[in-house]
């Protein structure tokens, strides 16, 4: 009884959000599956995906694409406006990311080279990438990712997004940011992702 009563609360919750436009706060609390499963919730959160699906679709016209990505991932969760949200999301993605195996004709500049290694006299070693789309997984693995880590993880494990000067972080595998298992996230200063426990980075936001 006291189980049911904290759901409904929650519900109550979630409808107020989510009449108030504040769809974070909507999301955080239809995110518990036993609120979902009554079907005021599930009605609530088919509401809540097409109001994502909106915001994402605002972000997006305003060129805000890390944050259009986030929302439609959030309105795919709750079941909402799933071919529109499938095909917007394809198109972000395209356009944050142009794939970087185009084959040029004679008369097209040559394309930059996919990685450099720059040395500094005692500093050390970088290694640069100079597209906006860069993929972690597996050292050693035949997909041949921009960052090769140690350990177990498949092959692609995870890409980092440029978007302006935003990254998102869109994991093909189960990782953590921070001690978290996480899903896609702009990232942040000092964030720390985890494939395993022998590979872990630290994301810095690179100075303009």
């Amino acid at each position: 009884m006291a189980f049911e009563l904290q759901n409904r609360i929650a519900l109550k919750r979630a409808k107020l959000a989510l009449e108030r436009g504040n769809l974070d706060d909507a999301c955080r609390i239809l995110a518990r599956d036993p609120v979902r499963e009554i079907r005021e919730g599930q009605e609530l959160a088919y509401r809540l995906a097409e109001a994502l699906y909106r915001r994402a679709r605002d972000h997006a016209e305003c060129g805000n694409l890390p944050e259009a990505l986030l929302d439609l991932n959030r309105a795919l969760e709750f079941g909402g406006r799933r071919p529109e949200a499938v095909k917007l999301r394809n198109e972000i993605l395209r356009k944050a990311a142009p794939g970087d195996d185009r084959t040029g004709d004679a008369s097209s500049p040559p394309l930059p080279a996919r990685r450099y290694v720059l040395w500094l006299d005692g500093v050390g070693t970088y290694l640069i990438l100079p597209f906006p789309k860069v993929s972690l997984g597996r050292y050693g693995s035949s997909l041949r990712p921009d960052i090769p880590l140690p350990g177990k993880m498949p092959g692609h494990a995870a890409e980092i997004i440029r978007t302006g000067e935003k990254y998102l972080l869109c994991p093909h595998s189960d990782l953590k940011v921070n001690g978290r298992k996480t899903g896609e996230k702009v990232l942040a200063a000092g964030d720390v992702i985890e494939f395993n426990p022998e590979a872990r980075l630290r994301f810095y936001l690179p100075c303009p």
